[in-house]
């Protein structure tokens, strides 16, 4: 004749799992001294495609070549078409990355207003013989630590990824052990980094990770 007793333990939660899709933004440096690398680098965007469409990602593509930094596509789900637009873009002399760390920054700030559960990811790569500044410097106080203006701007450009919590992945596709080990240049009062030194204090602005790459040469 007792009711019935429910006790804490049998009460059930159902709980929906929810994985948040990534916005991604691919930065690929096509400066004259990259041309080895880019059949790798589209190598690696194709091996993307089963997990961009499990999780719903969106892709999308910056190149900085010259002056300045394009965007050649933005974020999709069409990794085909993304790898399209790299395979016919060309190369040139230069090497504009702060203008395109600004451009990427613009681009995933627009795509955390479209989806507010998107999680961004920055992924650059480029072999960090960076020679172009800012038309406009962020901060002409980083100019000043460093004799290059062009790696200057790029530090400050990361900051402000890091302040948008704007996940850094940085790709160095000419890792240099030599260069790690030794010492900054300093020039004048200034410090002058070899590209590994700056690609790897770049990542660190940013909060972000570096993984080294060494050059793989196409077969055929």
């Amino acid at each position: 004749g007792r009711g019935l007793v429910i006790k804490p333990e049998d009460i059930r939660e159902k709980v929906r799992e929810y994985s948040a899709p990534y916005s991604i933004v691919l930065l690929v440096d096509m400066s004259l001294s990259m041309i080895e690398s880019v059949d790798n680098i589209v190598e690696t965007i194709d091996s993307l495609h089963g997990e961009v469409y499990r999780r719903r990602d969106r892709v999308g593509l910056v190149v900085f070549k010259g002056k300045k930094a394009y965007t050649l596509q933005h974020p999709t789900r069409n990794l085909d078409l993304v790898v399209k637009k790299l395979r016919t873009v060309g190369a040139s002399d230069f090497t504009p990355l702060a203008a395109g760390m600004f451009q990427s920054w613009k681009t995933l700030k627009q795509e955390k207003l479209r989806n507010k559960d998107a999680i961004p990811h920055l992924y650059i790569v480029s072999d960090g013989i960076v020679n172009v500044p800012l038309d406009i410097p962020l901060s002409p106080l980083t100019r000043r630590r460093y004799s290059s203006e062009a790696q200057a701007d790029a530090f400050d450009v990361a900051r402000l990824l890091a302040k948008e919590e704007i996940k850094v992945h940085v790709f160095n596709t000419k890792h240099s052990s030599l260069d790690e080990e030794e010492p900054p240049r300093e020039e004048g009062n200034r410090l002058r980094l070899r590209p590994t030194q700056f690609l790897k204090e770049l990542a660190r602005v940013s909060k972000g990770e570096y993984v080294g790459l060494k050059l793989q040469r196409g077969r055929g």
